[in-house]
């Protein structure tokens, strides 16, 4: 699992630079309505898992390691697009340059 996490929750993106802020940050109840998808900064998609509704979640790889690279690059590309960022400017970027720039302009708190 390589940093930073990154979320999509209905389109939006949430860029955690640490895994543990990523446990910390997503709510457990919206990890067992299953309304995140959670992925690596290389495509890895993250299972989640919650003990309880007052403890973080966990995060560990997907078993089979799943990688999802180019539907998290359209995602992290239509997100910026949404911002004002033509999506030409990203479309021959890589996926490392693109969660840069995510995780710089738009981190999640």
């Amino acid at each position: 699992m390589k940093e930073p996490i990154i979320a999509i929750e209905q389109g939006n993106i949430y860029a955690f630079p640490t895994k543990k802020e990523a446990e910390v940050g997503l709510e457990p109840i919206d990890i067992e309505n299953e309304e995140y998808e959670i992925f690596d900064s290389e495509g890895l998609e993250l299972a989640a898992k919650v003990s309880n509704h007052w403890s973080p979640i966990t995060l560990k790889d997907s078993d089979p390691n799943t990688y999802k690279v180019e539907y998290l690059k359209s995602m992290l590309v239509k997100f910026l697009e949404r911002r004002g960022d033509s999506p030409e400017k990203w479309i021959n970027q890589t996926i490392d340059n693109i969660v840069k720039e995510i995780v710089d302009k738009y981190p999640t708190k």
